[in-house]
């Protein structure tokens, strides 16, 4: 589903704009988690500069409640870093 409205006129649609559109109409708000915390701590003991943005967090939220599939998350994860690099 995701990779069909992805595809389809990119230019219409950022992936910033279908991950709020499918977080609204499936009531998923982002919530961190203690795992949440222990990965930014990890990620920061290994000198890795790792920061999500709004749009990044409910990608994730949206994986864990099953949403969207790990593909369609990394899909829409790559269009968004890539629109925002544009």
């Amino acid at each position: 589903m995701v990779q069909t409205v992805t595809r389809t006129r990119p230019e219409q649609r950022t992936a910033a704009e279908i991950v709020r559109d499918l977080a609204r109409v499936h009531g998923i708000r982002h919530e961190r988690s203690e795992l949440d915390d222990f990965g930014h701590t990890v990620a920061k003991l290994s000198d890795a500069d790792v920061e999500l943005d709004d749009t990044e967090w409910l990608i994730v939220a949206l994986m864990r409640a099953k949403v969207i599939s790990s593909e369609d998350g990394m899909a829409l994860s790559a269009a968004h870093l890539r629109q925002k690099a544009a």
